[in-house]
């Protein structure tokens, strides 16, 4: 917009110079500045609004990468980053580090006979009961069907086998009741 006017004010025009109509061109050239000037504005909030919302779908597909969208948890491509980030930071520290894989035992069976949305619900109640379990330093990956990865930084070998048998303990603590008035299912690893 600046530019516009500066442009303009460096062209020498008469006073009473006019258009080819027999308008005044003064007046015609501010209105030009005018009209270019909110053009400019425009095109500068329309590129930071479109820049913002790429930005925020760019996050949201960074986020949907690295996260399981049924339980929440993170993913597989989410585990291959976080453990070797951990892994080194072990080494570093001269800590261990522990690996919990987790398989829920008949889910095939149990999403076969009950349903898709049964399985499902079934899964995400897993994830939350692990979750329930672990300590805040844990983390929680759900690698792929009914198995979970628990990464657990600096913890030796004899603790695994505890927060392990904490897991399996919330797991099967109380039978899941997927539907109102439906079937109670087990829920084992």
């Amino acid at each position: 917009f600046l530019g516009v006017h500066q442009a303009i004010g460096t062209i020498e025009v008469a006073l009473d110079a006019r258009t080819a109509s027999g308008d005044l061109l003064l007046p015609r050239l501010r209105e030009i500045v005018l009209v270019m000037g909110l053009l400019s504005t425009a095109l500068i909030v329309a590129t930071g609004m479109f820049s913002t919302a790429l930005a925020r779908l760019g996050e949201r597909q960074r986020r949907d990468a690295l996260q399981d969208s049924l339980t929440g948890c993170a993913n597989r491509r989410a585990f291959a980053q976080q453990f070797q980030k951990e892994a080194e930071r072990s080494r570093r520290l001269q800590l261990g580090i522990g690996l919990l894989f987790a398989d829920l035992d008949h889910f095939k069976e149990a999403n076969d006979r009950h349903g898709h949305a049964v399985g499902d619900l079934i899964l995400e109640r897993a994830a939350r009961r692990i979750e329930g379990a672990l300590r805040e330093t844990d983390l929680l990956f759900r690698w792929g069907g009914e198995e979970f990865v628990v990464l657990m930084p600096h913890t030796p070998p004899e603790e695994v086998g505890a927060i392990a048998e904490r897991v399996r303990l919330a797991l099967e603590r109380t039978a899941l009741v997927a539907l109102p008035g439906g079937p109670e299912i087990a829920i084992t690893a």
